[in-house]
């Protein structure tokens, strides 16, 4: 790593990540934690996000622990599951579509603060295919309109020493959820030299947001699974001479699909994308000294998908996802932006994720939510890992 970063202040294994992106463990001296004054550590601001941190009995409904934020009342909050790298959420408006568990002592999650736009999720039906997740309870009734939130919180976190200099290799979604997440400022604050690449077209920006006028000439603008194996087995020159050489002149190589892989139209399909990331997964192997950060792709929209290709789209996230796949290779990593986005009730874009019921991209909505997580998971990523 670059200035020979070797952190690991959180975590020693990518199982401890998630734990240490969306929860803190607060040590407490004497006495149970039943016998704690009930509290939430940083309650957020009116209309920002932070990392609050129940301190009182385990077993706490989320509603009830919550609640001791009373100046500014949590309106939404969100829990990574640190084995299964799932997200639970809570939303105070809708609790038939919440479905986070009851809160132990020392838990963080990541919360909203009142005030401003709120995410409003919307009703969800009855699954018609195969899901892995479903909400507790059924929802009744949908929101009425979706608010578009007006600002981007500010990180909470704090920085790390040093600069590593992270690439993101992308397409248009990836794009959207840089500049409405606020994810290069984001970063920018943690003291790193955030890079991303999109299409051919639009080439490599740098760090502070510029075009650098060259592109990584990636074959055939070609970024779903079988393009990635691709680049993954081209040769490394120095000086770089390919796709796969210019990625690995930075530190950490973060990189996503789009939209249009998740309508997987079979079961052979979704077992040729588990082979190609598999040998992509091999050649990250090689390099223990690079930290590679695998972003599942977003899901479709109803219009462009059906029920069966979508449940094969959250079987493919999953396992992505999953120790079976991270498991013995420490220096990979994997944010589920599918399962952030996804309705869990029919594993595709939820309603108030949507720009148009024709559109697939995540509207703005979507990428300030997801923009501080992702941010924050690229963070914990670097933290969590030690180097080989």
């Amino acid at each position: 790593m670059r200035n020979k970063r070797r952190i690991g202040l959180l975590a020693t294994s990518g199982a401890i990540l998630a734990l240490a992106l969306m929860a803190f463990v607060w040590t407490q001296g004497g006495g149970s934690s039943q016998a704690q004054e009930s509290a939430v550590r940083d309650c957020p601001p009116a209309g920002m996000w932070t990392i609050a941190v129940w301190t009182g009995a385990d077993g706490t409904d989320a509603a009830l622990a919550l609640a001791n934020c009373s100046e500014s009342p949590v309106v939404v909050a969100y829990w990574l599951d640190p084995q299964m790298q799932r997200w639970s959420r809570w939303f105070a408006a809708h609790p038939e579509l919440s479905d986070l568990g009851p809160l132990r002592n020392g838990q963080g999650v990541l919360a909203l603060g009142s005030g401003g736009a709120t995410p409003t999720p919307a009703s969800t039906s009855s699954p018609t295919g195969t899901a892995t997740q479903t909400p507790s309870g059924t929802p009744t009734a949908a929101p009425s309109s979706t608010p578009e939130p007006t600002s981007t919180p500010e990180p909470t976190s704090t920085p790390a020493p040093g600069a590593d200099q992270i690439i993101f290799l992308h397409h248009s979604v990836g794009a959207n959820l840089i500049a409405q997440g606020g994810v290069r400022q984001r970063l920018t604050a943690l003291d790193y030299e955030f890079f991303d690449h999109g299409y051919n077209g639009d080439g490599l920006v740098l760090a502070d947001g510029t075009s650098a006028g060259m592109n990584f000439d990636v074959p055939d603008d070609n970024t779903d699974p079988d393009g990635f194996a691709v680049i993954f087995a081209q040769p490394l020159h120095d000086p770089p001479d390919n796709t796969f050489s210019h990625l690995m002149q930075y530190d950490v190589i973060v990189f996503k699909s789009c939209y249009p892989v998740s309508n997987i139209q079979s079961d052979e399909q979704l077992a040729e994308y588990k082979s190609y990331y598999l040998s992509i997964r091999s050649r990250m192997d090689q390099y223990p000294n690079k930290i590679f950060i695998v972003v599942t792709p977003p899901p479709e929209i109803p219009v462009e998908t059906d029920a069966q290709a979508a449940a094969r789209a959250r079987d493919f996230a999953d396992w992505l996802a999953s120790s079976q796949y991270r498991s013995g290779h420490a220096n990979v990593f994997t944010f589920d932006f599918f399962d952030l986005m996804a309705d869990p009730s029919t594993n595709m874009l939820r309603a108030e994720y949507r720009t148009s019921e024709s559109d697939a991209h995540p509207n703005a909505l979507a990428n300030q939510t997801a923009g501080p997580l992702f941010a924050g998971f690229i963070d914990q990523s670097i933290r969590a890992y030690g180097g080989p």
